[in-house]
């Protein structure tokens, strides 16, 4: 279908049927402009449609089809589409995203380095309450969602976290990792 594609393939069931849901997570081709993005979903939801069928009355108000599609550029391309192209803040990801979870105590701390431009909490430092299987629970009414293992990178001080999207693949989150003293 796409030479050189990563995908990520789930479906749900809900009351009106089924739905098919297509995450693209890395693909050769630059994605950022809109009508090129455009033209590579539409190419591949018509894929995953070919196997789907819809059958219709119109006089008699009645339409059924196998299932219904979506396809989604996710945040994991365009961390790697930012590190293909050069991205600010680089960090060495000797870390994995695992290890990370279960190196991180409550009691550290972590201050926010580097952000997108107007980003309000921009060197602050806040304490980890919590370590939850999906994210960290930070001091005051605030949390941390952790990405998937491609938007993420740590060296052991520092922890990166893309959160790019089609207009600013780049933009992440720069976090130094303080521990707490054993």
């Amino acid at each position: 279908m796409v030479a050189g594609g990563r995908f990520s393939v789930r479906g749900e069931s809900f009351a009106g049927g089924r739905k098919v849901i297509v995450d693209v997570l890395d693909v050769p081709a630059d994605l950022s402009l809109e009508e090129a993005r455009h033209r590579f979903e539409t190419m591949l939801r018509d894929q995953v449609e070919r196997f789907g069928f819809t059958r219709s009355n119109i006089l008699q108000d009645y339409m059924t089809c196998s299932f219904y599609s979506d396809v989604r550029i996710s945040r994991s391309y365009w961390a790697v589409l930012a590190s293909r192209n050069g991205s600010a803040n680089p960090v060495a990801s000797t870390m994995p995203l695992a290890a990370f979870k279960r190196a991180v105590r409550p009691g550290d701390q972590l201050r926010l380095v580097a952000a997108p431009a107007g980003h309000r909490s921009l060197g602050t430092v806040r304490s980890i309450v919590a370590v939850r299987s999906a994210d960290l629970v930070l001091e005051g009414p605030s949390y941390l969602t952790l990405p998937g293992a491609r938007a993420f990178a740590c060296d052991g001080t520092h922890v990166r976290i893309a959160i790019g999207n089609e207009r600013r693949p780049d933009d992440h989150l720069l976090y130094e990792w303080i521990r707490q003293a054993a």
